[in-house]
């Protein structure tokens, strides 16, 4: 990105100046964005956003040591291994979701302690090269899911505890979004 001129960012036209930049840093891509009526190019391009991020990750992380990995994008935040062992929980429980969605009407689903999931996989000693593996292998199956999704099994539902009614649309936009969150974090974490 340059400072004062226009570029093609995360599907936005953004023009800044030395004086905007400022970021949320526990939202470096800010929060997500739900559209009403997205074209058939808009799914496609969420769909691409969650096939690229395994790959993303591995080029983002190529060649840093564990100590690199271990360090957190921001105070009380979560190290580049527990931002990859999260979004295999995360990625897992939303393939869930979604099936449940397909195959039961407004189904309950459960939630989950995100905390202690990241911190089960730090007790295990879980290498982040079996998270990144897991990783390609739920994204691969969300994509191939996301892609055989028509018509209007776009908007089955499932009511999450935490969060309420969702749509599979709505779902599918949420974990794009998590997918490009959760890269800028680990960017973040690997350019300082």
């Amino acid at each position: 990105m340059e400072i004062g001129s226009i570029k093609f960012f995360e599907r936005w036209y953004i023009c800044i100046t030395q004086s905007q930049i400022t970021m949320d840093i526990k939202y470096p891509i800010g929060k997500p964005i739900y559209v009403e009526n997205p074209t058939e190019e808009e799914i496609q391009g969420w769909i691409a956003d969650i096939a690229a991020l395994p790959e993303q990750i591995q080029e983002t992380i190529e060649g840093f040591s564990d100590e690199v990995l271990e360090k957190s994008y921001r105070e009380g935040g979560w190290n580049a291994k527990q931002l990859i062992h999260h979004l295999v929980h995360s990625h897992m429980n939303s393939l869930f979701r979604v099936q449940y969605a397909l195959t039961e009407d407004n189904p309950t689903v459960m939630s989950y302690n995100r905390e202690a999931w990241v911190n089960l996989d730090e007790k295990f000693g879980t290498p982040v090269e079996l998270s990144l593996f897991l990783l390609e292998e739920i994204h691969t199956k969300m994509v191939l899911m996301y892609n055989s999704i028509t018509g209007d099994e776009w908007q089955r539902t499932f009511e999450n505890p935490d969060a309420g009614q969702f749509t599979i649309l709505k779902s599918l936009m949420l974990y794009a979004w998590h997918c490009r969150h959760h890269l800028a974090h680990i960017k973040l974490i690997t350019k300082n």
